[in-house]
């Protein structure tokens, strides 16, 4: 069983005490702002909630502006159609007119030359060989068959105008009704026309207004977006302090992990033996092992103490430490400098260690040598474990082991 609780010894204990307490002020710090991020995050969710309400009702009302101009359109294509009748109408109209006038015309004409041969003919009979003036009485004649003769051809030529007449007359008065009945639908038609433009005008009153609507809502998402903007200008302010003090609690815990000496001696443990699981407990991003090296106090990159033939490439040319896991393993962060993204923001620190994750997430997590075990758990909430080579963990190797589920 590893031992939980450990203590500085003096002088270490003394400068362990003050880093502690430094730490703690850091970290209270840090969790004072977190909270005032939280806030500000409250109050950005609040105003994003706000612009998808928005959102939601401009894309309602886009849908409907759409229906509105399909049947606008509809409508336009319903007022063309009419025009084209009205036209088509109006040509028939004139074409009847003009029927109706030739015949009135033809009629006309028939009628003066029906009278002229009535009257030619009559001269003609009426008229002697001299040219005198016959007489009335129509058995004087010389030629009676030749008066009964004329008088029919007069009679047949009179009946068959009269036909062509009656004829036209009856053309004429069926011309005249088609007319009145164009004259009619035309009138409908162009009630009919009205009475769309009527409901045009009023559709594109309404599209109108929901254009008006859909501005005052763009206005107000600008507005909404205009406060996130400015409270995040105002978060950004707070992580980059809030990752200056991060990076200064984790200088602390170097200088907390350099100088760690328990008076209580731990577990002993050999290389290889299970100490725990890969997790994400603390400050991380994902469950991944945190590895730190030490040697005689001294922070070191543990690819210079771990054995070739790991499962990380081009890490490994040492040969004082086991590999801590095993599998299938990702390389996520190195030692030294380094730059990385948090909330957001761009920032640089030093990492005194190697961060590998494993798969699956709770991959067992090894001994990397054999030495004195202890297990812990930071302010962040960590559990760690620390391993020293030698009872005084100033000398010799120590590692350390973080973030792990299971301890």
């Amino acid at each position: 069983m590893l031992v939980s609780g450990f203590s500085f010894a003096s002088p270490g204990k003394v400068l362990g005490d003050e880093l502690e307490d430094q730490l703690k002020q850091l970290e209270a710090e840090i969790k004072a702002i977190n909270n005032e991020k939280q806030q500000l995050q409250s109050i950005i969710n609040s105003h994003q909630y706000k612009i998808e309400g928005y959102s939601d009702q401009i894309s309602q009302i886009h849908g409907e502006v759409l229906v509105f101009q399909k049947e606008i359109d509809t409508l336009a294509l319903e007022i063309r159609e009419l025009e084209i009748n009205i036209a088509l109408l109006d040509k028939k109209i004139k074409e009847t007119e003009d029927e109706i006038a030739e015949i009135i015309e033809n009629v006309t004409d028939m009628e003066k030359e029906s009278k002229a041969r009535i009257e030619d003919n009559y001269i003609k009979f009426r008229l002697t060989s001299d040219g005198s003036v016959s007489e009335t009485n129509i058995f004087a004649t010389e030629d009676i068959n030749a008066y009964f003769k004329d008088t029919v051809y007069i009679d047949l030529i009179q009946e068959d105008t009269n036909k062509i007449l009656l004829n036209l007359a009856d053309l004429k008065d069926e011309l005249e009704l088609k007319r009145q009945e164009l004259a009619q639908k035309l009138k409908e038609v162009n009630k009919e026309k009205e009475a769309i433009e009527v409901k045009q005008n009023d559709l594109e009153l309404k599209r109108d207004e929901i254009d008006r609507k859909k501005a005052a809502y763009y206005e107000r998402i600008n507005a909404e977006q205009r406060e996130i903007n400015n409270t995040q200008q105002a978060i950004a302010v707070f992580s980059k302090e809030e990752a200056e003090k991060i990076g200064q609690a984790e200088a602390i815990r170097q200088q907390i992990f350099n100088s760690y000496n328990p008076v209580t001696q731990g577990e002993w443990v050999t290389a290889g033996r299970p100490i725990g699981n890969q997790g994400c407990t603390g400050l991380c991003t994902g469950p991944h092992l945190h590895f730190m090296v030490a040697s005689n106090g001294q922070w070191q990159d543990p690819c210079g103490y771990l054995k070739p033939g790991g499962p990380i490439g081009g890490c490994g040319w040492g040969n004082a430490l086991d590999w801590p896991i095993g599998g299938t393993v990702y390389y996520t962060s190195g030692f030294g400098n380094r730059c990385f993204s948090w909330n957001g923001q761009s920032y640089c620190d030093f990492h005194a260690a190697i961060d590998l994750a494993g798969s699956p997430s709770d991959t067992v997590i090894f001994a990397a040598h054999d030495g004195y075990a202890y297990k812990g758990v930071d302010s962040y909430g960590a559990n760690y474990v620390i391993i020293c080579q030698n009872t005084n963990c100033n000398e010799g190797l120590k590692t350390g082991y973080w973030h792990l589920s299971k301890f």
